[in-house]
């Protein structure tokens, strides 16, 4: 279990929160989106946008990346060192401080979500229909005082020094501890369309739009550990690109599961939405996003609910930096710290949340809206509390906008964003955008580092 808290850390390193910011221009205007995104962009956000007629007849991307990485614990100097430095040791007052702050609830949270082809088509009589295949990462880390002082100082743990301790069920002695990790690659499909138009007397019309999204889900890593109210869960399960040495659990389960499809757990999710247009001006959306599970059958272990053990032949100084292979591969023998062995399956839930917003077409030039994100279940790597968000588009000279607004919530603290797009010949795009624009020119008190870009973006017709 130690180890997989460790490749948890490392993955900061590999791939750089729980609010999706995998499109720029929506990271740019805090997270707000329901009621602003359409073409491609709108899957994951809310299907019914498909139908819209603002959608381009065909529209394509790739390459499209979003990153985000928030923590109570670390400065935004320790962020960046994470993120360029990883390999760096730590010091003894380092590791010191560390130690003190990852015990927090919301010691860490972060998303990766990379868009590798997305496109849409649509026409006005049947709707609009969107394809995309991504990648998405999400972690939680939120540490009690014993659980991090083992991360830290390994086998001179107080924890090992205290009979009391080890003669407790890990259950207890991690009271409190929650660590999520999951890594899935999806294939979504989604359509909307036009469900009703009713015209008044004003020439003001209202327009009804539904859509549905499918989701093919591919899992290629999962990690849970919680010891929350009486709850005691920790799996694992872990395809070959993560290069994890099991030790001699390794010949219980399949390997050869580095191929693009080759995945440890399969599932499916649903999206649904809703959006309403009231004339030319204001716009109402909500959907569910998320709504499904993946079933994970292969690489699967599971940890048992039993004493600490500390054999005499493991001598383990805790984690030394943020590259951490080498430094937990010990912990895999036939006598670790944790006992796991071999599991049929294990089902958990996607990260299902429901949006809703309302947008203001205040001029052809400038749009405001909100959006309200509340979480549908506790899983680790789910949103964990709701969050708000105001933001605003302009348009400026009609190839460049730029975005902007403020949100947050109890565990992100609050943000100003700012998003910019560069049209080239009314074609192509070119986009950035930040959730925390504080945090890029220097916040160092709960730093949220977010960016997104996408450079290859076709609007052909």
């Amino acid at each position: 279990m130690t180890k997989h808290v460790f490749v948890l850390l490392m993955v900061v390193k590999l791939a750089f929160s729980q609010v999706d910011m995998g499109n720029a221009m929506a990271a740019g205007r805090g997270g707000v989106a329901t009621t602003f995104n359409y073409n491609y962009e709108a899957l994951g956000i809310n299907p019914a946008n498909l139908g819209w007629k603002k959608n381009n007849t065909l529209s394509l991307g790739a390459m499209r990346y979003g990153i985000s990485i928030q923590s109570e614990a670390l400065s935004l100097g320790k962020l960046w060192k994470v993120l360029l430095k990883p390999s760096d040791e730590f010091s003894e007052s380092e590791k010191e401080t560390f130690k003190e702050l990852f015990v927090t609830p919301n010691g860490l949270n972060l998303i990766t979500h990379t868009h590798w082809i997305s496109g849409s088509f649509q026409l006005d009589k049947i709707g609009g229909i969107a394809v995309e295949l991504s990648d998405k990462k999400l972690a939680h880390i939120g540490l009690n005082n014993n659980f991090s002082d083992i991360v830290f100082n390994g086998s001179e743990s107080y924890v090992f020094q205290d009979l009391a301790l080890m003669s407790q069920n890990i259950s207890d002695v991690f009271s409190e501890t929650r660590v999520g990790y999951t890594h899935y690659r999806f294939l979504n499909i989604s359509y909307g369309r036009e469900l009703l138009s009713i015209e008044s007397k004003d020439k003001k019309s209202l327009k009804l739009y539904a859509g549905l999204g499918l989701k093919r889900v591919w899992g290629l890593g999962l990690l849970e550990y919680n010891a929350v109210d009486g709850e005691f869960t920790m799996v694992s399960s872990f395809s070959d690109n993560y290069d994890i040495n099991y030790g001699s659990l390794n010949q219980l389960g399949p390997s050869s599961l580095s191929g693009l499809f080759d995945a440890t757990g399969k599932g499916y999710g649903l999206d649904f939405g809703l959006s309403l247009f009231v004339g030319n001006t204001i716009k109402v959306g909500m959907s569910i996003i998320d709504f499904g599970s993946i079933t994970w059958d292969k690489m699967l272990y599971e940890g048992k609910d039993t004493t600490l053990q500390l054999p005499d032949s493991i001598v383990f100084t805790g984690i030394n930096s943020f590259n951490l292979t080498s430094s937990s591969q010990q912990l895999f023998s036939e006598n670790s710290v944790f006992v796991f062995t071999p599991s049929e399956y294990y089902k958990s839930k996607l990260p299902a949340k429901i949006r809703m917003g309302v947008g203001l077409n205040i001029s052809k030039r400038i749009e405001v809206g909100a959006d309200l994100i509340i979480p549908l279940n506790r899983k680790n790597v789910n949103l964990q509390k709701m969050y708000f968000a105001t933001g605003a588009e302009i348009n400026l000279f009609g190839t460049f906008k730029l975005s902007t607004g403020f949100g947050g919530n109890k565990t992100y603290g609050y943000s100003i964003p700012l998003g910019i797009s560069m049209g080239v010949f009314g074609i192509t795009e070119f986009q950035f955008g930040t959730n925390d624009l504080f945090t890029l020119l220097g916040r160092n008190q709960n730093p949220n580092l977010s960016m997104a870009f996408a450079a290859l973006k076709f609007n052909l017709f």
